[in-house]
């Protein structure tokens, strides 16, 4: 059973550990990164970095995002990380379900009883738990073979978009920004009553530092926006984050040729993954992503809960697959 021998809370130095494992990865997601935790915290009020850099017994060493947010009675919340964006251990070796479980009894107290973590569908490592699906499609570099990827009905659509005008920017500047934010405001209160959605808290830290690898994606049609995409790109991996689309152009299928327009884009730089995210049982967002040939992939959820006497509870947020693995 693994142990830990140290555990390091140092902002700068957990911050040059975190970029080492990184360095060492062949592939990692935005979620992953020190930048889109940056970003959470200056959207979340009251968010706090927890970050650490944990040292086990045997030698092996990880460092855990943490991003903590206030709840009752004084206590705080651990997520690594908040709005289920893949956290977990990273490490350049392969850690077990010991070393998470050890980790989680390093991290935990009563002030910050609760643990939250959702690893990376793309990780290497197996490690039993509640598994979610999210939506992946693998790309060899060549955008005809991706072309061909999609579904016959999807490719005539993209073509008429396009001979009937749709036209497709990227960028991160403020004007990018704003941009994006109005459409997802008025899809938000005109379509998504009662759903969590991006505050505006999140498109002003956006605004604020422009990362070169989160960018904004706008179709228009007649020089008005259509439909848009938020993309962050890690290593190997671009993610789609959110988007939204005017639906009285729907008719259009401006967002087909905006889609395809981000994976051509994503192909030819070299990015072997194109994650979709999951599709909270809408149906047609299954639809969707089937069109472009995606497929479903598993990942990781487990919670974990400090009890007294300093027992750590590992509770499975659903049934456990005996099977699961994170590929």
């Amino acid at each position: 059973m693994s142990g830990v021998r140290r555990v390091e809370r140092a902002p700068e130095a957990v911050l040059d550990a975190w970029r080492e494992v990184l360095a060492g990865q062949a592939r990692y997601s935005y979620y992953q990164t020190p930048p889109w935790a940056d970003l959470l915290l200056r959207t979340l009020p009251g968010a706090r970095a927890e970050h650490r850099l944990i040292e086990f017994d045997d030698g092996l060493r990880a460092v855990w995002p943490l991003i903590s947010t206030p709840k009752r009675f004084g206590l705080r919340k651990l997520e690594s990380l908040p709005w289920g964006a893949y956290g977990g251990l990273l490490s350049t070796t392969p850690l077990t379900r010991a070393h998470r479980d050890a980790a989680a009894r390093a991290v935990l107290g009563w002030k910050t009883p609760v643990l939250e973590c959702a690893g990376n569908p793309l990780d290497s490592a197996s490690i039993r738990a509640a598994m979610k699906e999210t939506r992946i499609l693998s790309m060899n570099g060549d955008p005809a073979a991706l072309w061909e990827g999609f579904q016959p009905r999807n490719r005539t659509a993209i073509r008429r978009a396009r001979e009937n005008g749709a036209a497709v920017r990227m960028g991160n500047s403020r004007e990018f920004v704003e941009a994006f934010a109005r459409l997802y405001n008025r899809a938000s209160a005109e379509y998504w009553s009662g759903v969590d959605t991006m505050p505006d808290a999140f498109f002003s830290a956006m605004a604020e530092r422009p990362d070169e690898n989160l960018q904004l994606w706008i179709a228009e049609m007649d020089g008005r926006p259509a439909c848009a995409d938020l993309i962050a790109y890690g290593r190997g991996e671009a993610q789609y984050i959110a988007g939204a689309a005017d639906r009285s152009l729907t008719k259009t299928h401006a967002a087909r040729a905006l889609m395809a327009a981000i994976l051509e884009d994503a192909c030819q730089r070299g990015f072997e993954i194109f994650n979709f995210g999951g599709s909270a049982g809408l149906e047609g967002v299954e639809q969707f992503k089937r069109l472009f040939g995606a497929r479903p992939a598993a990942y990781p959820v487990y919670r974990y809960q400090w009890r007294p006497l300093g027992m750590v509870q590992s509770n499975e947020i659903e049934s456990i697959r005996e099977d699961a693995e994170c590929r």
